[in-house]
């Protein structure tokens, strides 16, 4: 048995000489890329371009950054949207409907009617507050409801 054993262990030691000698001693494979085969900036740049990619200077990736920043440090006036401020007087007698009207001709709501439905179903019609109150065309419905009421 230990005779056996001594004969399997020298065959392994032997096996990883010859594999290691063979791996050490042979010539590394050349590179495959253009670069190492010798090819030119213009050839890398083609194959580049084949492949779908876009190549681009130092100086254009930096004119397109410096582009992108001053893009989004200006905001396009096109996309902003105005906020209407209306400052309403609340008098006694002033009904639902008429705070409605004034608000829609201020451009503070869309339509009267959702307003004056949405107060008449939310129970915010007999809460108006006599008084000044001031909204704007950012606040919800129930905001304005707040602002005009006690309740």
């Amino acid at each position: 048995m230990k005779h056996l054993l001594r004969s399997f262990s020298l065959g392994l030691f032997v096996a990883t000489v010859l594999l290691g000698g063979t791996l050490y001693l042979q010539p590394q494979e050349a590179e495959t890329s253009l670069a190492k085969k010798g090819g030119d900036t213009k050839d890398m740049i083609a194959h580049v371009e084949s492949s779908g990619y876009h190549v681009l200077s130092n100086e254009e990736f930096e004119s397109l950054n410096q582009k992108k920043k001053d893009k989004e440090a200006a905001p396009d006036e096109s996309n902003i949207e105005k906020v209407f401020v209306y400052s309403l007087d609340i008098v006694s007698g002033t009904t639902t409907e008429d705070i409605s009207k004034k608000l829609e001709e201020a451009g503070v709501i869309d339509q009267a009617s959702e307003l004056e439905q949405y107060m008449s179903l939310n129970d915010y019609s007999r809460f108006i507050q006599v008084g000044q109150a001031t909204v704007n065309s950012d606040m919800s419905l129930n905001e304005i409801a707040k602002a005009i009421t006690s309740k």
